[in-house]
């Protein structure tokens, strides 16, 4: 899954998704759109109206937008704390903007300041999430200072 830093909403890709693009179609998972189509759609609660023309990383969709729970898989295969969320279940690709020929994964976790997984989210009674970067040894660039090793 990419990150999106600029984006509200998360975009995932339908198993039954499929691209129509220069006259063709085919499953998404076929070149030159190539994501992974793990979310069945047909197995969701919480479904909202469909949406149409959504053009985020790299491709414009429609599908349908759902809210529910989630879970995030991480890269050693155990997976996040659930999290309350909607989401942008494309099942049609309609243009591949920059992302032609590349694998892009399962879809598109939107991290914006106002995106719904940081507004939204909710553990422990507290709102939000908090996203660490690991230590930043020079931050004079942010007018703080330079972490001391020593202690």
């Amino acid at each position: 899954m990419q990150l999106e830093l600029n984006a509200k909403y998360t975009v995932a890709f339908d198993r039954g998704c499929v691209q129509r693009l220069a006259g063709t179609s085919s499953y998404c998972k076929s070149a030159p759109t190539l994501v992974t189509t793990n979310l069945d759609s047909n197995e969701l609660t919480g479904v909202y109206p469909d949406y149409s023309n959504h053009t985020q990383a790299g491709f414009t969709t429609d599908g349908r937008i759902v809210y529910g729970n989630f879970t995030v898989q991480l890269a050693d295969l155990s997976t996040s704390d659930y999290f309350n969320n909607f989401v942008f279940v494309a099942n049609e690709i309609l243009e591949d903007a920059w992302s032609y020929n590349l694998a892009v994964g399962a879809g598109d976790m939107a991290l914006d300041i106002n995106s719904t997984i940081i507004s939204n989210t909710q553990l422990d009674g507290l709102a939000g999430v908090l996203l660490q970067s690991g230590p930043v040894v020079d931050q004079t660039f942010a007018g703080g200072q330079v972490i001391n090793t020593d202690n």
